[in-house]
């Protein structure tokens, strides 16, 4: 996430920026395999989406995939 600035459109446990949608949970909303073609070509998707296009390589993007649904659902609520 650093190498690419994701946090500065999307947050992750509630940090980040609020331009894109949160990244936590991601796996409950996502298939894997639409994440890791989305991260390849976000435009392919959405063409007129801010997401920047990157050129990610098989392998990064492999990496980038399974760390994104890596992420528990954030717990926005206080625990008491």
């Amino acid at each position: 996430l650093n190498k690419y600035g994701c946090q500065a459109c999307h947050q992750v446990n509630l940090a980040g920026g609020y331009l894109g949608p949160a990244l936590d949970g991601l796996s409950s909303r996502l298939f894997s395999g639409y994440v890791f073609a989305y991260l390849k070509n976000p435009q392919r998707f959405k063409p007129d989406v801010l997401e920047p296009n990157y050129g990610l390589d098989d392998s990064d993007a492999r990496a980038l995939t399974a760390y994104l649904v890596s992420l528990p659902p954030v717990n926005s609520k206080e625990e008491k």
